[in-house]
């Protein structure tokens, strides 16, 4: 733990909200000791309903905070994920296993750009938010579909769609069906409070062909980047796809993903 920048972080985060903004009574200005701008160390405490000089141990590096204490401190101070990813690093020494706000990694402040980023793109590009919204592609993604339009959740079109199980996804149910299902699995594991994951969660599970899968997999999957499947394209023919994966950094759990498509009768193209 750095606590010295914990507390430099933490001081300046308290300094921007008055207590008037949370409910509590200002302090007398002809108070003795030294002037606080903000929120004092016990007003946390009081917000916190917890035992007096508790938030004085956590800023000044003395206590080892919980991951519900983190988050309450973080709402309190209405941290950014960026503020709340740096007081949980330089806390516990890693970072939060999933955002202060559950509709973080829904919106993506960068999708124009993004959308720019993937039209240039030769090869078939496309870019969705952690709970698998399409949110850019370009016209090679279009293409695998049924009159151009790609369906507005990439993960419920390949885990539940016709299309994909029977006609594009190639060996859908021993290739594709148990490595998407277990990352559904886990990204409702990992992001609790978000509905749509949670939905889609629990659609997959009643479906009558994912649901079985779902339910007896014993596949340990956690990112498609690297693998090779097969897949049948539309205009072109049975293939092969090399997914190449990344996470926008800006979007904490969304994914850039580029499918590499090389025909049956082609060498892949190197990674």
């Amino acid at each position: 733990m750095d606590e010295e920048a914990l507390r430099r972080i933490l001081k300046e985060l308290r300094s921007r909200i008055t207590p008037a903004e949370v409910g509590l009574t200002p302090k007398p200005t002809g108070r003795p000791g030294p002037r606080v701008h903000g929120l004092a160390q016990p007003d946390m405490d009081i917000l916190m309903n917890r035992s007096v000089g508790t938030y004085h141990r956590f800023e000044s590096g003395k206590m080892s905070p919980r991951d519900d204490y983190l988050r309450e401190v973080g709402r309190i101070l209405r941290m950014s994920e960026d503020e709340f990813t740096q007081v949980y690093l330089l806390s516990l020494g890693q970072r939060p296993p999933h955002p202060l706000d559950p509709t973080d990694g829904v919106l993506m402040p960068a999708a124009a750009a993004w959308q720019r980023a993937v039209s240039g793109q030769r090869e078939i590009s496309y870019v969705n938010n952690v709970q698998w919204d399409l949110v850019a592609y370009n016209q090679p993604f279009a293409d695998i579909f049924d009159g151009g339009i790609p369906p507005e959740n990439t993960m419920r079109w390949m885990a539940l769609a016709d299309e994909a199980r029977d006609h594009i996804l190639t060996d859908w149910e021993t290739r594709w069906a148990p490595g998407i299902l277990n990352q559904i699995r886990l990204a409702h594991i990992q992001h609790p409070e978000n509905r749509s994951l949670a939905r889609l969660n629990a659609d997959v599970k009643r479906d009558k062909y994912a649901g079985p899968i779902y339910e007896r997999s014993t596949e340990v999957y956690i990112h498609p980047d690297g693998d090779v499947r097969p897949l049948y394209h539309p205009r072109k023919g049975p293939g092969q796809i090399t997914m190449v994966v990344s996470e926008p950094a800006s979007s904490p759990g969304a994914r850039h993903v580029v499918l590499l498509f090389d025909l049956l009768d082609e060498k892949p193209t190197s990674a």
